[in-house]
């Protein structure tokens, strides 16, 4: 998986793009990263240098769809949950 310079567009394999992902959701953030760059970090196939081995993350899972359908629900998590937050009452210490 790749993004486009603006982090707008995830490119899924040669034949999926994600198009128009909402910069906003790249705002919810878990421990410095958000979810969906976490995702599109780890979920993409690689080989080690040294050994040659192949990481494909696509054969973890007998649904083929698991990955896509992963990078949906994470915008769309990550999208709602900004909104809960932004409508949470003002917390003030006194």
């Amino acid at each position: 998986m790749k993004w486009n310079k603006e982090k707008t567009e995830l490119q899924f394999n040669n034949d999926i793009l994600f198009k128009n992902i909402p910069p906003r959701a790249l705002e919810y953030v878990i421990n410095g990263r958000s979810p969906i760059e976490w995702v599109a970090d780890q979920y993409k196939i690689s080989i080690d240098k040294a050994s040659g081995i192949k990481n494909d993350p696509n054969l973890y899972s007998t649904d083929e769809k698991y990955i896509y359908n992963l990078v949906k629900r994470v915008v769309t998590v990550s999208l709602k949950t900004l909104d809960i937050i932004d409508n949470l009452p003002k917390f003030d210490v006194e």
